[in-house]
């Protein structure tokens, strides 16, 4: 810009003037870099310390927050009767997972396997026998953190079908041992690899028995039960068994 009282500049010509004014404004209107104020070894070493201090605050407060959480567990546990303990939906979801032969675990977990769903509906209607106070959105989240609609299709299904009731006879083993002792063999017969005649009648007769005492479990489980075999194995048996009837133990005296 000029200074009051300077004398006009001259110009060659009109190109001239423009490339001076545009220089004027590059210079006038150019952005002012600002010096950045260097942080001091102070000003670094107190907010370190004060990011320390609060990540310690906050790990002592949790570690609190845990401690008490359990001391409240522990007075729970000694105040609360048997009765009370009863009515927890995890006490009862084992038990009846129990008399069904499974798990909680298995209860509470993913697998639809239909002898577990059958074995998951009874432990759902006995909670909510039990607690009527539990919506169906508690009733889902305790078991497995499932979705409360369902909670509300199984209740729905056992309004019309009956509550699933656990077999009477749970343990398949003690079926297979009888089954080989009628046809002279062993538990361990039956559920070995051998395949002689004799003992695949025995094993498929014991197929049988188990598939009778037991219709809540799948050719899956079975073939498990049956030594880890492949579910194939046993859905063969039981068509063969169909067409020609189930193996008669041999009678007294009479050779296996």
């Amino acid at each position: 810009m000029l200074r009051q009282g300077a004398p006009a500049p001259e110009f060659a010509d009109a190109d001239a003037l423009k490339a001076h004014y545009r220089a004027l404004h590059a210079r006038t209107w150019a952005p002012r870099a600002v010096p950045a104020t260097p942080e001091t070894s102070r000003t670094r070493a107190l907010a370190e310390a004060q990011r320390e201090r609060e990540q310690r605050e906050s790990a002592e407060r949790e570690a609190a927050a845990l401690v008490e959480r359990e001391r409240v567990r522990a007075l729970t546990a000694q105040v609360l009767t048997p009765e009370h303990l009863a009515r927890d939906p995890r006490s009862i979801i084992a038990e009846v997972a129990a008399a069904f032969g499974f798990t909680y675990a298995d209860i509470v977990g993913r697998c639809q396997v239909a002898s577990m769903v059958r074995a998951r509906w009874a432990a759902i209607s006995a909670v909510r026998a039990a607690r009527p106070d539990l919506t169906l959105t508690v009733l889902g989240r305790a078991f497995g953190g499932r979705d409360h609609s369902a909670i509300e299709n199984a209740l729905r299904k056992m309004s019309v079908d009956g509550v699933p009731q656990a077999p009477t006879v749970l343990d398949p083993m003690r079926i297979i041992e009888d089954v080989a002792a009628a046809f002279g063999f062993t538990g361990a017969d039956i559920l070995g690899p051998r395949q002689r005649v004799p003992l695949v009648r025995a094993r498929w007769a014991a197929i049988a028995a188990v598939r009778e005492a037991r219709p809540d479990l799948s050719l899956y489980e079975l073939a498990r039960v049956f030594g880890d075999r492949d579910y194939t194995t046993v859905r063969h048996a039981v068509v063969r068994m169909a067409a020609e009837g189930v193996p008669q133990p041999p009678a007294q005296g009479e050779p296996a």
